[in-house]
């Protein structure tokens, strides 16, 4: 999906960096810049405007910690963009923190990947947070099929995309998944990291 007007965007960013302000210092209620992205929201009609006021409104809760607020936006997102994958993406990582929703968080993100390539958008995306999970719930064997399906996708060049993350390979025993498979990804993210592309 086309981004929102930049002129547009930065005035949402730049009113809600001043309200985080007078929330440091006046000791207003945190989530105070999602009250004034709803308000825009109710005021938004174009759908371009709407997904990325959801994408901010995401972002905030987060920042005030309101997890179960954030989780509510993103099903909202859902409902509306259907066909978008990062709602969907962005729902099965926060819900994959907590025990009670983890088996929730893996239908999440087949169904975000799905979309993802479908789409032929954020495809490394959903296959990083897929990884993620897999590392939480312990299931090594998905963490080693997810990480072979990014080797396969290595090649695919997209605008719409994350960089070749490994911070999921950080906490995993050697022998979790092949070494192979593993010096292979982890290759292929530090040339990508040479050429200037993202990392994390």
């Amino acid at each position: 999906m086309t981004k929102m007007d930049r002129k547009e965007y930065f005035r949402l960013r730049s009113r809600l960096e001043e309200l985080r302000r007078i929330s440091t210092t006046e000791a207003v209620e945190p989530a105070a810049g999602v009250v004034f992205l709803d308000g825009e929201l109710a005021k938004a009609s174009n759908p371009l405007d709407r997904f990325a006021l959801y994408q901010l409104i995401f972002h905030e809760y987060a920042v005030a910690e309101r997890f179960d607020k954030e989780i509510d936006a993103m099903r909202k997102a859902i409902v509306e963009f259907p066909n978008e994958p990062v709602p969907w993406i962005s729902l099965a990582a926060r819900l994959s923190y907590d025990q009670d929703t983890v088996k929730e968080a893996r239908q999440v993100a087949e169904k975000g990947l799905e979309i993802a390539i479908r789409n032929n958008r954020f495809v490394r995306y959903a296959l990083c947070t897929r990884a993620r999970i897999a590392v939480r719930i312990g299931d090594y064997p998905l963490l080693e099929e997810t990480v072979l399906r990014l080797i396969e996708d290595a090649s695919k060049i997209r605008t719409e995309d994350s960089g070749f993350e490994i911070d999921f390979l950080d906490s995993v025993v050697d022998d979790a998944i092949g070494r192979q498979i593993r010096d292979h990804y982890l290759d292929i993210a530090q040339t990508a990291r040479a050429q200037g592309q993202p990392q994390s």
